[in-house]
């Protein structure tokens, strides 16, 4: 008896660590709480508005994940003009490619400096801007659904127009100011693709924040 309830036990303990671990699992740090509510989840079926694990520690994604991704051209995030290799999801690119296009039709130029990022790479990220990037395994890059404006900043005509139109192509601003993620700053150039549909119902509940 004594063998078959240290196997129940470990049956639930295993069941236990799966369910925290699924998409959603908030994983606080030492003085920290939950937010109050997550916003919902994206197309793929992670959470928004919280703070996510979505690698676990052997390079895997959490649950079914598995990104196609597409290999495009970008820019440097430093502001000097020189080509760079990014990779996106790619429906992520391609609402993305169709956004690019609306705002050239209205003068505005949007470059990517950044977008799917390894544990390696965020690693290395984490490592020589603590105060700035999310630790390993915890970036929304890592999904392959967010991007990094280059010359976007909160006072600027790229900004005012992404933040009138990015929820059209289904992109929403993760972070901005006033955000309730502890640790994590405020982003003007960092935008998610949720879906139009999720996005359109993140815009309508925190546009007068953006």
């Amino acid at each position: 008896m004594t063998k078959f309830f240290q196997a129940v036990w470990l049956f639930g303990a295993l069941l236990a660590f799966q369910v925290c671990t699924a998409p959603g699992y908030y994983n606080s740090g030492p003085g920290e709480s939950r937010p109050a509510a997550g916003f919902a989840h994206d197309r793929y079926g992670f959470p928004v508005g919280e703070k996510c694990r979505f690698f676990d520690g052997r390079s895997y994604y959490i649950g079914s994940y598995l990104p196609v991704l597409v290999r495009f051209n970008g820019t440097g995030c430093s502001g000097q003009e020189h080509r760079k290799v990014i990779f996106l999801e790619k429906q992520a690119y391609r609402h993305l490619r169709n956004m690019i296009s609306a705002a050239k039709e209205t003068g505005i130029s949007l470059q990517v400096c950044s977008g799917y990022r390894s544990l390696e790479k965020q690693s290395a990220l984490y490592r020589s801007l603590p105060n700035r990037a999310a630790p390993p395994g915890f970036s929304e890059h890592h999904l392959g659904t967010a991007v990094d404006f280059a010359r976007v900043n909160w006072d600027n005509r790229r900004y005012l127009w992404l933040k009138q139109n990015a929820h059209y192509y289904g992109f929403i601003l993760s972070f901005y100011r006033g955000h309730p993620l502890p640790g994590i700053p405020a982003e003007a150039n960092h935008w998610r693709f949720v879906g139009v549909k999720e996005a359109g119902k993140y815009y309508r509940s925190y546009y007068r924040q953006y």
